[in-house]
């Protein structure tokens, strides 16, 4: 759990933008505004420092302000041999293609959500992918469509069994 009340000595920044904290309506909340960003090109990422374990679930409101880009929660990340992404790689500049990219060296699943086109058109669907390559292993659809709404987001890890509810309601999942 972070609550923000700190600075933000747990995340780690790459990319272009900023991450801060910000007063939201009832607490203090992380917020990365990636304004000026197209898809392919530099994103604002925040990594979390913690190593979690791999029978985890993650819970976080998400707030989208701007329909334009998407959320992505990266899970299980690590090098190709097992290395700490942050500490035993080389840094990374930001782009999409060095996360999840065929030449990455980096391992993760991740879904998106609230997934807007460079024209802020919603795209409908949300999607879990298994990393390096892009592999799609699940989609359906986004239920995170409405700029200004609050979602409620649970995402769990439970070894090969990974699933993403949104508002209680179970979004994707597969094994």
């Amino acid at each position: 759990a972070d609550d923000f009340t700190g600075d933000l000595w747990g995340w780690h920044h790459e990319g272009t933008g900023t991450v801060g904290i910000v007063q939201s309506e009832t607490a203090l909340a992380l917020r990365l505004d990636c304004t000026g960003s197209v898809q392919g090109g530099a994103g604002c990422h925040a990594f979390c420092r913690t190593d979690f374990p791999d029978h985890i679930a993650l819970e976080y409101d998400l707030l989208v302000r701007k329909s334009n880009g998407l959320v992505i929660t990266f899970m299980a990340m690590r090098g190709l041999n097992g290395e700490d992404m942050l500490t035993d790689l080389p840094p990374r500049e930001g782009l999409f293609k060095d996360y999840p990219g065929d030449d990455a060296v980096l391992r993760s699943y991740h879904p998106s959500v609230s997934r807007y086109d460079d024209r802020g058109e919603h795209t409908g669907v949300s999607n879990w992918r298994r990393n390096p390559g892009l592999h799609l292993m699940a989609q359906g659809d986004d239920l995170c469509r409405e700029i200004g709404q609050r979602y409620a987001i649970r995402m769990v890890k439970d070894g090969g069994h990974l699933q993403l509810c949104v508002n209680g309601v179970l979004a994707t999942e597969f094994t």
